[in-house]
């Protein structure tokens, strides 16, 4: 059965909080839809999950990239989800739509404690959820670190539940940072790599014959496949 889990931010920027999540869905071998609130959000995480830690990057696509099918992690601003997904995730105020979660196995909505609409619209959502017996999950951050505060029944404003646990985050933003990623999408980010440094990238990852870093593989999909949707992509985007 579908679960939703909600995740709060309050001490670190979408930028810095949403790969180590996708890490761990492609860990299970999950598909990810990410729905963004806005094509300029959609434009920026496509650069920054290329780039967000030296030593690897997150195998994604938009719609411009094609590949859609075949995207591990897809992002987009629309509501279409091409890559048979297992988890909707949903950020930047996308509009959680309810009816639709039962779809996935998951759907993980993420809003910014700063953006008062999406966490009103989050609230709701969660209500939605509760009262409809799905599994709802509230995650808080507290120092660098996701606390599990509420379950099925409490909720952003309820009764804080038994607390769990789990890894800090890592590539945490500065206060400042943090702000300006707010008010611009990619703002205060690495830049992107360059085109050549992008094919490299995806060509040594395809020669590697293994999933990046901190990624188990999948068995039910072959990672040299995702190597290859990646290292074609280039391919057709830099020729």
């Amino acid at each position: 059965m579908a679960e939703a889990w909600f995740y709060h931010l309050t001490d670190t920027a979408l930028e810095a909080a949403a790969p180590e999540i996708l890490e761990k869905c492609l860990a299970r071998g999950w598909r990810v839809c990410l729905r963004a609130g806005s094509t300029a959000r959609v434009s920026a995480l496509n650069l920054h999950l290329w780039t967000y830690r030296e030593e690897g990057f997150l195998p994604h696509g938009a719609p411009e990239d094609g590949f859609a099918q075949a995207q591990p992690i897809y992002l987009t601003a629309g509501r279409e989800t091409p890559n048979a997904p297992h988890v909707l995730m949903l950020v930047d105020g996308a509009a959680p739509d309810v009816p639709e979660f039962g779809s996935f196995e998951r759907v993980v909505l993420m809003f910014d404690d700063a953006d008062a609409p999406a966490k009103e619209r989050a609230r709701a959502a969660w209500r939605e959820v509760a009262s409809g017996g799905m599994k709802a999950v509230y995650w808080a951050q507290d120092g660098g670190r996701w606390v599990k505060r509420a379950e099925s029944g409490g909720g952003p404003d309820g009764e804080t539940g038994r607390r769990r646990e789990i890894s800090p985050q890592s590539g945490a933003l500065t206060p400042r940072a943090i702000s300006r990623a707010r008010d611009r999408p990619g703002a205060g980010l690495r830049p992107p790599p360059a085109p050549a440094q992008r094919l490299r990238l995806a060509t040594a990852w395809a020669r590697r014959g293994s999933v990046p870093r901190g990624q188990a593989r999948d068995t039910q999909r072959s990672p040299s496949r995702h190597a290859l949707v990646a290292l074609e992509g280039c391919k057709g985007r830099h020729a």
